[in-house]
């Protein structure tokens, strides 16, 4: 493999997969992370991006722990492969996970924000749809760069996802009840 050579290819990456070779993917992305290679691999060609979605096509025990990992740093970019493959994968643990790192992207970008919100509409377990609903209120934030049109990106995408899932209009209609609620009492003290 191409590794010899100082670096890995997407063959190599296509090969892994094919075997179904996790310890030789999660080596990448050891290895990779080690180096620091997370900022320029976009520019590189996007071997650790490849290497986040094969890990996500395999699954398994040790495969989905790096998702999970990887949800908490790297650039973007693999947050958000990791974000989709955890999705797809439909892992009920990776739900909190998911909407910490909503809560925590730092990036300008909305790509990586929706993302997180579409793998929780794809978990779609009770507790992805009460932090889908959290995410109905979260507010602008200078630290994580959540400017006006990221909020409502969020709040769009979140109540998207929601109404996909059945039963997710009814939370939606009693979280804004909720809230039509809460405003009334501040206004009445």
């Amino acid at each position: 493999m191409g590794w010899l050579f100082g670096g890995y290819t997407k063959k190599d990456i296509s090969q892994m997969e094919e075997l179904e070779d996790v310890d030789g993917l999660l080596k990448v992305i050891d290895s990779e992370a080690a180096g620091q290679a997370w900022s320029n691999d976009i520019a590189k060609g996007g071997i650790l991006v490849a290497t986040v979605e094969a890990l996500g096509r395999i699954g398994g025990e040790r495969a989905i722990e790096k998702l999970i990992w990887i949800l908490g740093g790297g650039a973007w970019q693999h947050r958000m492969a990791a974000a989709m493959a955890l999705g797809n994968l439909k892992v009920t643990r990776a739900a909190k996970p998911l909407y910490d790192a909503l809560e925590e992207e730092f990036a300008i970008e909305l790509e990586p924000r929706i993302e997180y919100i579409r793998a929780l509409g794809k978990i779609g377990n009770e507790e992805a749809i009460d932090l889908l609903i959290r995410a109905l209120v979260i507010q602008e934030n200078d630290i994580y760069a959540r400017t006006a049109s990221i909020v409502a990106g969020i709040h769009a995408a979140a109540e998207k996802e929601l109404n996909k899932i059945p039963g997710g209009k009814k939370h939606i209609k009693e979280r804004k009840r909720k809230i039509q609620e809460e405003k009334k009492r501040k206004r009445q003290k």
